[in-house]
Formats: C-alpha cells, structure tokens, sequence
C-alpha cells in the first residue's frame, strides 16, 4: 500500500534564484511536505549529508559547483545514492547538460519555468516513487533477512540438508553438510557426486534420487550408509521433489539425520541380546543335565546299591561282580559329567586358567585317553595313532587333555564293536597343528551335523550299546579350542563314521 502522508517526505531544493525557491517551498508547504532550502552546491552536499533528503530537486546551474557534479557526487556516495534526484533547468541550459546529469544517475529533471499545479503532480508522482522504492527496498531488506536467518538456521540443525538438480549436483547445502566434507559450503556447492565417490556409488546416490524425480513421490526416514572422508557412517535421509514455478520437477530436497551412534548401539542391543539368548539356553542346558543326565546314572547306581543291601546274602559271586561293574560304569559317567560340567561352568565363569606351554603330542594323547581305553576294550575297537613323534604344539595341557578325551570317547560311543578309531596330527598352514579323531561309527544325518555345536538345539543320543550322552563335551571342545586361536569342525555321513578335527598352535621352538 502506498503512503500519502506527504509530510514523512523530505525535500532539499537548491537554486540560486531566491525568488524560485521561495516559491517552491511556499507551493510544497501547502502539501505537508517537510522543505528545506539552499542556494549553491557546497551548501547542498552539507546540507545532504546533515539531514539525509528523500527528494532533492537540483538546478543545473550553481554559482559554484555544478548540480551535474553535485548529482554525480551523490549518486557515487553508498551512504546517499538512494537520494531521489530531479535536476532543474532553464530554458536556456544546455540539453548535454542534462544528458550528463541524467548519466550519472539523476532520476529526473524539470525545465523552468512550471506551472504550479503541473510542478506539484511532479513531485506527487516523485513522491510515489519514492515510497515504492522504499518499499521495495525493505521488501528486499526483509527478504534478505528472511534468508539470512533461515540460512542460520539451516547451518545450525545438526542435520546434513542439501538441494540437488537432476544431474547430480549439490546446488546449495548447509553448513554441516559442506563440513562432513571438509569444505565450505561454497566450495561443495555445484560440485557433483561424480566428483567426490567412485563411479559405482554416485550412481547408486543418483538412482536414488531419480525415483523422487521420476514418480514425484516423498522418500521417507530411509536408513542408508554413508561414506564419508573419516569413514563410514549412517544416516536416516528423507527426500522430497522440488517444484520449480512452472510445476516442473528440477531437483531433490533432503534432510539427513547421522544415526552412525544410534545404529552401534541397536548393533549392541542385538548383540547383548544374542548373549542373552545364549546364556539362557546354556542355563536350560545346565538344568537340563542336572535334571534327567545326571539322575540316570545315580538311578542306576542307587538301584544296585538296594538290591545288593536286600540280597547280598543271596547273590551268587558272578552276580555281584556284574551288579559291581554296573555300578562302576555308572559312577565313571557321573564322574566324567561332573566333570565336563564343572570345567563347563569355569569357563563360562572365567574361572578356569589359562596356561598354554609346549609339549609332544603323541605322548600327552595318549596319557590323555587312558581313562577311554577300557570303553574301548570292552567293546574290541581299536585305537590307533599317525603322529610323529617330533610334533610339537604350545596349548594349554588340561585343556588339550580334555578335548582329545572327549573326542576319543565320543568317538568309541558310536562306534560299534570291532569298530576302529585312529588319532591323526600334522602340521597346518598358520603354524598350526590339525588334530583329527576318525571313526568308523554311525555317522551323523546333515540335520544333526548343523546342529551339532548349537546349545539351543538338542542333539544328544545313545551310543551304539546304548550308552548317555549329553551333547556337553562338543560343546565344552568347542569353546576349550577357540580359547586357544584354534577351530573345531566336522565331517560325518551316516553309517559311514566320523571325523573330527581341531587345530592349537604349533610349538614356536
């Protein structure tokens, strides 16, 4: 909306003719407008800069400077160049004159002499267009601070906000954004994508973003990586299509959130949870051979015991001698899981030490499976070795002991009788040593193999004279062997045997 409130608007007229400007400010006073009066140039510019004019009405012709000069002056003055200026002339003044004063930047001129009423429509009209250019210029001056503060605002979101065009290219960005790339935002602005990844990852980032030009559908909260010159990192990006003022599509405008600390700690989350899991199937494991593995055997073993307290004095000596070996063999599996559950527990409790050292191998397996050598006698499998006798590994010794026993046992578990078992060892890439228990038992199905060292899976069966098994020693050689930078695995087809194989570190001397 235009003002009319005449007096806001401020008016210098300069003339050395002191009858016309007494005339002028006599007319101009009648409107409300503020006047003020001079009569040669210095007193105008002095005069300009003391009380800055809206409206300077300039004559040509001054007893000391010209108004031309004086026009020009202002004009290349920052502080005054706004100034409204109409230069006044005489009929006699040269036109080049005003040519040059117009040059330099004057926004009118009036020839003298003038009709009053058409010299007040004059400055009317002057006074219109001053008011627009005010307007105008603080139109500019708010939009401009408009941007400037929403600018501020944009470089302060902790957020990477960008607008690409459809080749690609970064047209404006914030500040965070140009930072996570080590450059300012006006060196980052223009720049394409092609620019700063391979080949193979702009592209990927260009597809993205043509599936919001092409469809002029939103992408929202997108989880995705991002790779960033101190590494990779994540970020949720939603991206909207920009329409330009014709309803064209002509660019991509995103916002993406760094979730890289967010994600490490849902991989956390998922992490502690797996523990979780396992920890509580390992309870149920625990529980589980207390409650039915270890109550068999002692069912067993206290069955006897009553029967031989009821009628020992009627049980012949072969009797007893059987009752005896039953027992015998009841408390040996006790005793080995006991055994293979207190080393269970220590290891899972971090209580078990460990001490690795350099030892033979062939003695110390052999020492090791003493205590299976009976399973195996009764059931006439044999056991033999392919090791050399210089073969050297740093393990920990209980630990090494403890695997190849189970091993062993297991492996004369499910074989049959007549059956054979060989222990083999060589040297394996890595400065490792492969240790292998092979069988001719009765295998394993695909489905028991995959399940083998999963706690949360029951794999347990009998062994071929129907002896218990609770799965724990596997599971205990498991974790005995990656203790010590090894690996455990298994090759088996049913009814065709099996073979385990572990690897420890070889003897450094």
């Amino acid at each position: 909306m235009v003002n009319n409130d005449y007096s806001e608007l401020k008016i210098l007229v300069v003339d050395d003719d002191l009858e016309y400007t007494r005339i002028a400010e006599h007319l101009l006073k009648k409107k409300d407008y503020q006047v003020r009066t001079a009569h040669c140039g210095e007193d105008c510019l002095k005069a300009v800069r003391q009380d800055k004019p809206d409206l300077l009405l300039l004559d040509v012709m001054l007893p000391d400077i010209s108004g031309v000069e004086v026009c020009d002056i202002i004009k290349n003055d920052p502080g005054l160049s706004s100034i409204h200026v109409i230069l006044l002339s005489g009929l006699k003044t040269q036109s080049d004159n005003i040519s040059k004063g117009l040059e330099t930047g004057a926004d009118g001129y009036l020839v003298k002499p003038i009709d009053n009423m058409e010299f007040l429509a004059r400055i009317d009209a002057a006074f219109r267009t001053i008011n627009a250019k005010k307007a105008l210029l603080e139109s500019e001056k708010r939009s401009k601070l408009s941007s400037s503060q929403f600018e501020a605002i944009l470089d302060h979101l902790p957020a990477l906000v960008f607008y690409k065009d459809r080749s690609n290219r970064f047209i404006r960005v914030n500040k965070y954004l140009a930072e996570a790339y080590n450059k300012s935002k006006k060196e980052l602005e223009g720049v394409s994508l092609y620019d700063i990844y391979p080949q193979d990852v702009a592209e990927q980032y260009h597809q993205d973003d043509l599936e919001v030009l092409n469809s002029g559908l939103a992408k929202l909260n997108i989880s995705e990586p991002w790779q960033t010159p101190e590494g990779l990192r994540w970020v949720r990006t939603s991206k909207i299509p920009f329409v330009n003022q014709v309803g064209e599509i002509d660019g991509v405008i995103g916002i993406s959130i760094d979730i890289t600390d967010l994600k490490h700690a849902e991989e956390e989350i998922s992490s502690k949870n797996i523990e979780l899991l396992k920890t509580i199937a390992e309870k149920d494991k625990f529980f589980s051979i207390i409650a039915h593995d270890l109550r068999s055997p002692f069912n067993t073993f206290l069955g006897m015991t009553r029967l031989m307290v009821k009628d020992l004095h009627t049980l012949k000596l072969d009797e007893i001698q059987k009752m005896a070996f039953s027992m015998r063999n009841s408390a040996t599996t006790l005793f080995r899981l006991l055994e293979n559950l207190l080393a269970w527990s220590g290891m899972k409790r971090g209580l078990i030490s460990f001490e690795p050292g350099t030892f033979h191998v062939l003695p110390k397996i052999a020492e090791s499976i003493q205590p299976v050598m009976e399973a195996a006698n009764i059931k006439n499998i044999g056991i033999n070795f392919d090791i050399s006798n210089e073969l050297n590994v740093y393990a920990d010794a209980e630990m090494f002991s403890t695997t190849i026993r189970n091993l062993v046992f297991n492996a004369v578990k499910f074989t049959p009788a007549y059956g054979k078992i060989i222990i083999l060892a060589k040297p394996a890439p890595g400065n490792f040593v492969e240790i292998s228990v092979k069988d001719t038992g009765i295998g394993m199905s695909s489905e028991l193999l995959s399940n083998l060292f999963r706690i949360d899976v029951q794999t347990n069966r009998k062994g071929t004279e129907g002896e218990p098994s609770t799965g724990l020693g596997l599971l205990l050689c498991k974790e005995f062997i990656e203790k010590q930078g090894g690996r455990l695995w298994v090759e088996s087809e049913e009814a065709k045997g099996s073979t385990f194989h572990f690897t420890v570190p070889q003897s450094h001397s």
